[in-house]
């Protein structure tokens, strides 16, 4: 089992999203784990502010309308703990809001809604790496198999 554990850890990667709708929080979260992520959601800014400091996160995706703190609020918490840390920001319109990296501290923001999914898919591949896209290869017998054929 152990040996199972490590090779996930090797291929997936681990991501924070914080949102508020439930429904934003499931949508996403399949996108996130279909593209090989481990999720851990936060409905909030305040509990996803609380989990990336116990917590180590290799991305950070975040709604920017939380309650009580919005999205802004909560990338500025996370700068403080680590500035390296890549953040993807989901707004709904936020070229109309003024929403863009320099304004917000993210590495990415993206506008919700009809390109929404490829868009964060990109993102992803880009600050956590391809390998996040990658399913871990098949254990059987306590070794690895790869499921690609070699020629």
């Amino acid at each position: 089992m152990k040996k199972l554990f490590s090779l996930r850890a090797q291929y997936s990667r681990s991501v924070l999203l914080v949102a508020e709708s439930r429904h934003g929080l499931v949508a996403r979260r399949t996108v996130l784990e279909d593209l090989g992520c481990e999720v851990t959601t936060a409905p909030g800014a305040a509990e996803g502010a609380a989990l990336f400091s116990a917590n180590h996160y290799d991305l950070v995706v975040t709604d920017h309308k939380l309650p009580k703190m919005n999205g802004i609020a909560l990338i500025a918490e996370i700068r403080n703990i680590s500035r390296s840390a890549p953040i993807i920001l989901l707004a709904t319109f936020p070229e109309q809001l003024g929403l863009d990296e320099a304004s917000t501290g993210a590495n990415a923001v993206i506008g919700k809604g009809v390109n929404e999914v490829a868009q964060l898919s990109r993102a992803v591949a880009k600050y956590i790496g391809r390998r996040a896209s990658r399913k871990p290869p098949q254990i059987q017998g306590g070794t690895a198999r790869s499921s690609a054929k070699t020629s």
